[in-house]
């Protein structure tokens, strides 16, 4: 269940809750209800960092494509950087983005054919995020990730991307959420189309790619010919889902990398997108110029999209880390 917060703004409430703690009495606060104990260096990293990554996301909204990019990254990662100094108490030892950025080979010039690759797992930031805001994931060591990949795996980029990339689909499956009863227990599952599961070929090899499909839900039963694939779930309702900025729940699928299944969360997926683009952008400006003048594809609109998502959803993701809790931002309903 997610808390609701409702605004006339919701990006601007998001950032009034995160920069309360770009005040120390507010950084205390947090320490003592959460047994840390901050040094003086590293409560002024914290309050710093909040006040400069709000100022990075509000500088990236008002620029051009040509140079959003790199501006939101930075705002992006000084934003992480702060919050993990908060949750852990202790200043980054990064010395590196933890991350390559390649061509792609051959002749593609397709944003989504450029390769991220995670890197030095000992002192990258990418790592060091990950070890906070992603499950404690290793991603350095297990290959290269494609824009592609990245842009699959986030809901509210499901409708560009299936019409931009086609036959291309996304990294995730819509699911419903139904309460039922059974005499006087009520119980609660996990409901996905048919049709949905279709569309990506075996139902039962789609069902068996969601991440932790083998242990939050009991052995699956389908029955072709049902409208829909019910997922009973092993104890509690799991935490693995993914949430589009409305409120959306989806079932993300599993990665195959170097012969693992991994799924780094939302968060790092998004810093990790953004460390494309920035790289592309700053380094090969000759290459994103024509991009961002003259494409005819409508990748564009689908990288439009993505910055926007960032604009809006991450600040919300970071604020969830923060709380323990999913904050579901909504408008405030006139009642005039």
């Amino acid at each position: 269940m997610a808390t609701t917060i409702r605004s006339e703004d919701p990006n601007s409430e998001q950032w009034t809750l995160l920069s309360q703690y770009s005040y120390p009495i507010h950084i205390r606060r947090y320490a003592t209800a959460h047994g840390l104990s901050f040094s003086d260096d590293t409560l002024s990293y914290v309050a710093g960092s909040i006040r400069q990554s709000e100022a990075y996301f509000t500088a990236a909204k008002s620029s051009p494509l040509d140079i959003s990019p790199l501006l939101l990254y930075y705002g992006a990662t000084i934003l992480l950087a702060g919050v993990r100094s908060l949750m852990t108490a202790q200043t980054p030892a990064a010395k590196h983005h933890g991350m390559r950025f390649f061509l792609p080979s051959g002749t593609s010039t397709r944003i989504a054919d450029f390769r991220i690759r995670p890197v030095r797992e000992s002192d990258g930031a990418l790592q060091e995020f990950a070890n906070v805001f992603g499950d404690g994931c290793v991603l350095p060591g297990l290959g290269d990730w494609t824009m592609l990949e990245i842009f699959s795996s986030i809901p509210d980029l499901r409708d560009e991307f299936e019409r931009c990339y086609e036959p291309e689909l996304t990294n995730f499956v819509p699911v419903e959420t139904v309460t039922d009863k059974l005499g006087e227990i009520e119980f609660t599952y996990h409901r996905v189309r048919m049709n949905t599961l279709k569309r990506y070929g075996d139902p039962f090899k789609t069902l068996s790619s969601i991440v932790g499909a083998r242990v939050n839900y009991i052995p699956f039963r389908i029955n072709i010919p049902s409208e829909h694939a019910n997922l009973y779930f092993r104890e509690k309702q799991p935490s693995d889902s993914i949430y589009s900025i409305s409120g959306q729940e989806y079932l993300p699928m599993n990665f195959e990398k170097n012969g693992q299944n991994i799924r780094p969360t939302q968060l790092i997926l998004l810093v990790m997108g953004l460390f494309g683009l920035g790289f592309l952008s700053r380094y090969y400006p000759d290459r994103w110029n024509a991009f961002v003048r003259t494409d005819e594809t409508g990748e564009r609109l689908l990288i439009e999209k993505f910055m926007s998502n960032c604009h809006r959803q991450f600040p919300n993701l970071v604020l969830d880390a923060v709380r323990g809790e999913r904050l579901q931002f909504a408008y405030l309903v006139s009642t005039d």
